[in-house]
């Protein structure tokens, strides 16, 4: 609330966006495969891991650098499945968009990196290219303090204040790279050597809580196990395990009660064969994100009741936290096997699902979010392999204030099924959500004042002033250089609002001044 003050004054220390900025990165590598490896026959799906990659913060920006994974899924000479991992490096930077030099020990940066496209192609037997296109969100905000210059004025006890109270959003991240993740699965036991194809893993963290110091993190590892019996199996089968975990993501500032979402990545699993057995050895990237809403103060106008003045401002628009929290929902969709190639009879063996946010809007206490889900389905037909990408858009509502605003969303497909239904293809899937909301919020701050010539006021001298319907109590005190208190008190104005609100002149035919 507007508050009127005498004297001297300090603005607060506030954050400001150093950087907003998308940021396109192109990957594109020709891998071979290693003598152990079977050849490509046929090239079914390339999936890509982005673990959190390493950055340095300068004066002057922000630079990136990191490993993409690349998951390969083919049909081999012998009509067998087949997985391996390819890797790449990837780097960028980012500049501010700062007026002065940044203090690098305050400067909170967040960047969102998601694949936008990946695109294998088969060059030779034992040879593949990848194309892929990373697309990077990156946001920077650093600690300010507002300055005002105030020339030409010898006692700052003249001086007269509107000020009032902002709000910016404090937004904090961790990460935790390397959490250990070890289970022991006994399969059915059936004839035959069993021989894993591959296995992936999708992290699902169902709850984050702010504690002193950090986010606690609790949701299920998903690991898919994709294996044969042995070579007479044309068809592999899938196994899934849920692994739960609590683990705490350390986040210096934090405290009880700040907004929070959390979102992680399998970085790497080991399947081991055993007698019986299956001995998983995973690790995932956990990441945490704290945010609230801190309060700062600053001057709104100004002026002197000694000497006249010409003041400018300065023109700020700063986020305001609306909404962090964890969420899931689930998507089905039903599409014409005919329409997307896919063979008659043909089985499904296995689908996975990545989904991106599109736009988000609010209204009324309610956030939209709205995006696309893409699945990626594997099928035989009894003597050839196939693969297909569905596509299909989602809608995710959830509660949020009001305001415009300015979403970001990790989404991750953490189960997907598939089944034909005649001549139809049904996939079932349910996806995660780690969404961050924010708003901005204008604010107009005195940025300098320069004051000269003394105002000249004669003994015993009466003004009346009969205001204008845009006129305020603080606009007529300040045109007149007097004291709004006293302006008040002598013309017996009672309200509960601002000095420049419409009601401080209520019920005032004149202002004796």
């Amino acid at each position: 609330m507007e508050r009127y003050n005498k004297g001297e004054f300090y603005t607060g220390n506030f954050r400001v966006p150093v950087c907003d900025r998308i940021i396109a990165t192109e990957l594109s590598e020709d891998f071979t495969l290693p003598d152990y490896q079977p050849e490509i026959r046929r090239l079914l799906r390339v999936n890509i891991t982005l673990p959190p990659p390493a950055r340095y913060v300068s004066e002057s920006g922000a630079e990136f650098s990191g490993n993409a994974h690349f998951d390969v899924l083919y049909a081999g000479a012998d009509s067998q499945l087949y997985t391996t991992r390819l890797s790449a490096e990837y780097g960028f930077e980012v500049p501010f968009d700062a007026e002065s030099v940044i203090d690098t020990d305050g400067v909170v940066v967040l960047a969102d990196i998601v694949p936008d496209i990946v695109v294998g192609r088969v060059i030779a037997p034992r040879r593949i290219g990848i194309r892929a296109r990373l697309r990077a969100h990156v946001r920077c905000f650093a600690d300010f303090r507002h300055e005002e210059r105030i020339r030409g004025i010898d006692n700052v006890g003249t001086l007269r204040r509107l000020t009032d109270t902002g709000m910016y959003a404090l937004i904090l991240r961790g990460t935790e790279e390397a959490v250990p993740m070890n289970d022991e699965i006994i399969p059915e036991q059936r004839e035959g050597e069993i021989r894993v194809v591959g296995a992936s893993g999708n992290v699902f963290v169902s709850e984050a809580t702010a504690t002193n110091g950090g986010v606690i993190c609790r949701g299920d590892l998903i690991l898919k196990i994709m294996l044969c019996r042995d070579e007479r199996d044309a068809v592999p089968e899938i196994l899934m395990r849920k692994l739960p975990f609590t683990y705490e993501v350390e986040i210096d500032g934090v405290t009880p009660g700040w907004d929070t979402r959390a979102w992680g990545t399998c970085t790497d699993i080991t399947i081991t064969v055993g007698e019986g057995r299956l001995i998983s050895e995973a690790a995932m990237a956990l990441n945490a994100e704290a945010q609230k809403n801190e309060t700062f103060e600053y001057t709104k106008d100004i002026y002197s009741t000694a000497a006249g003045g010409e003041i400018s401002f300065k023109e700020w628009s700063l986020p305001a936290s609306l909404r962090c929290m964890n969420g899931n929902f689930t998507q089905s969709g039903v599409f014409d096997a005919k329409e997307n190639n896919i063979p008659a009879g043909a089985r499904i063996v296995d689908a996975e699902g990545s989904a991106s946010m599109g736009a988000m809007t609010c209204e009324k206490g309610r956030c939209l979010m709205t995006g696309e889900v893409r699945y990626n389905v594997i099928f035989t037909d009894g003597s050839e392999w196939g693969s297909r990408e569905l596509t299909q858009p989602f809608r995710y509502e959830f509660d949020a204030p009001q305001g415009t605003p300015e979403g970001s969303a990790i989404l991750t497909v953490t189960g997907c099924r598939a089944r034909m239904d005649g001549e139809r293809v049904a996939v079932d899937s349910e996806v995660s959500a780690a969404v961050r909301v924010c708003g901005q919020r204008p604010y107009r701050m005195v940025n300098e004042a320069n004051f000269s010539g003394a105002v000249r006021k004669g003994r015993g001298e009466w003004v009346i002033c009969y205001p204008d319907e845009s006129d305020t109590l603080w606009s007529i005190s300040k045109k007149y250089h007097a004291d709004a208190d006293k302006v008040a008190a002598a013309n017996s104005l009672k309200f509960a609002g601002s000095l420049d609100s419409a009601d401080s002149l209520a019920g005032a035919r004149y202002i004796i001044l």
